[in-house]
């Protein structure tokens, strides 16, 4: 018989989860992420759904772009030639956004699993609500994204592997491969899931079991193939080639360079797991000490958890998971770019590890701890409500409410043949209906009219929605007048015809 507490309590878990995921339902509506992101991995679906492969078919010359796997842009493109049935498109895209929100709903499955494996099922519950009441969860999971699923792939990998472990005969064996192919297929979403894969790889290999690293090798080679074959057989222009090419290509330089981005990397970190601390220093303008508070305070989390998964692990599939802590810390701290976005996939893993390790048993003279998460999830709960009001009422702040009445105006009053320069052209290519073209990457004078001149651009949009590149356009515009012509003026956008030879 069930107990009457018990009961009430089963209640409110359910209704407590009920009501999250309504609020992450609000997040399924018109914002689009200022970011760009969003917008490009639209356009790719869109021309996957168009049979153009992958292809930036906003610009004119609709470049090959295969430095993102495609396996995001495919299922978008099934989404969209779904949607393209009940009518227009522009009022249907929003139900794009429930692939990311289930990917990461979805995820919590084998996460619960794994926790509970791990701990028991009061320590899954607190898994799963650690991870959907984080703010930059919440954000990612309503933005048209490929973590969520990502992460799904991710998580049902290392369980399908885990199990592996503890079964036998053939049972064993589909699990391991369902597992590999999981693994894959994160790799095909994420190019940072090389990381996973080779930590099977290593993990196999340090427990003696050869064969198992022989299918490892094999199975995602063999995922892989088409992706691999598409990459050698496609032609013409691509945008760009590699990631790589662009982490030399913005000079990495090394020692000085490795702890500028330790210290960047420190500080995303403790945004994302510690949210509420560091918005409130970020609002009061944090510099110096607190920074590099900050900065400590991620890297100490992030020690902490990979010394106790490797450790308290010893010989278990916990080292499968400490693996990956190292490898993706690793392989995002050399990333071009360092941001919350790199990090959120983490997060899931790091709240796995750490209700592993939580004093036990919460809640029988372990009350103060109990209170520090309570305390915890309710900061992050203000956070997740600040986010989505963001999306769903205030939408854009002022510059960015500039930039749609320029992409209004120009969908309105230019040829639709004409070419447009921005700093965001996919979404404004998204806005206007118009090819666009990005912004130069050299801002010598020389460079920058060469660029100007061979790009196509019949006009060009000056903005602040990104300031440092803006304000040097401005500055070019303000050097040559007698190459522009203003065409219209907003409040914080000036929209100018690019006058040809």
């Amino acid at each position: 018989m069930i107990s009457s507490r018990k009961g009430v309590s089963t209640w409110l878990l359910v209704g407590s989860g009920l009501s999250l995921f309504l609020l992450y339902l609000l997040g399924v509506n018109g914002y689009w992420d200022t970011g760009g992101d969003s917008a490009r991995y639209f356009i790719l679906g869109e021309a996957l759904a168009k049979g153009e492969g992958f292809r930036l078919i906003n610009m004119p010359t609709a470049p090959i772009f295969v430095k993102l796997p495609p396996l995001f842009p495919l299922i978008l493109a099934m989404g969209i030639q779904g949607l393209r049935q009940f009518g227009n498109l522009a009022r249907m895209w929003p139900l794009l956004k429930t692939i990311s929100l289930l990917s990461f709903w979805g995820a919590m499955v084998p996460l619960y699993v794994l926790a509970r494996r791990y701990g028991g099922r009061e320590r899954a519950v607190l898994a799963v609500v650690l991870t959907l009441t984080n703010p930059w969860v919440y954000r990612y999971a309503t933005m048209l994204r490929p973590e969520g699923l990502y992460v799904l792939f991710t998580l049902s990998a290392i369980l399908l592997v885990v199990r592996s472990e503890a079964l036998e005969g053939r049972s064993a064996r589909w699990a391991l491969v369902f597992g590999v192919v999981s693994a894959a297929l994160a790799w095909l979403t994420r190019t940072v899931g090389i990381v996973l894969l080779l930590a099977l790889v290593v993990y196999f290999a340090m427990r003696r079991r050869w064969k198992r690293v022989l299918l490892t090798v094999a199975l995602s080679g063999f995922v892989s193939m088409p992706w691999a074959f598409y990459l050698i057989r496609v032609r013409g222009e691509r945008v760009p080639d590699n990631y790589l090419a662009e982490l030399f290509g913005q000079g990495y330089q090394g020692a000085r360079m490795l702890i500028a981005r330790m210290g960047s990397y420190g500080t995303s970190w403790a945004g994302l797991l510690f949210y509420a601390p560091s918005r409130v220093l970020a609002m009061a303008g944090h510099r110096g000490w607190s920074a590099l508070l900050l900065s400590g305070l991620g890297w100490l989390s992030l020690g902490v958890v990979g010394y106790f998964g490797w450790t308290v692990g010893r010989g278990g599939t916990r080292r499968l998971l400490a693996l990956y802590l190292a490898g993706y810390v690793i392989v995002t701290l050399l990333w071009p770019w360092q941001g919350e976005k790199f990090l959120v996939p983490l997060l899931p893993v790091v709240m796995l590890f750490l209700v592993a390790f939580l004093p036990a048993p919460i809640g029988r003279g372990r009350r103060w701890l109990a209170l520090l998460l309570a305390l915890y999830v309710g900061a992050n709960l203000v956070g997740v409500a600040v986010v989505c009001e963001q999306q769903v009422f205030e939408r854009y702040p002022g510059p960015w409410q500039d930039y749609q009445a320029v992409a209004g105006w120009i969908e309105r009053e230019i040829p639709a043949e004409a070419v447009v320069m921005a700093r965001k052209p996919y979404l404004l290519y998204l806005w206007s209906a118009h090819r666009t073209v990005p912004y130069p990457s050299r801002w010598d004078d020389e460079s920058l009219e060469r660029y100007l001149q061979t790009s196509s651009a019949d006009y060009l949009v000056v903005a602040e929605v990104r300031p440092a590149d803006e304000m040097k356009m401005a500055s070019f515009v303000r050097r040559h007048p007698a190459l522009f012509e203003p065409v219209h003026l907003f409040s914080t956008a000036t929209l100018y015809r690019v006058v040809k030879p």
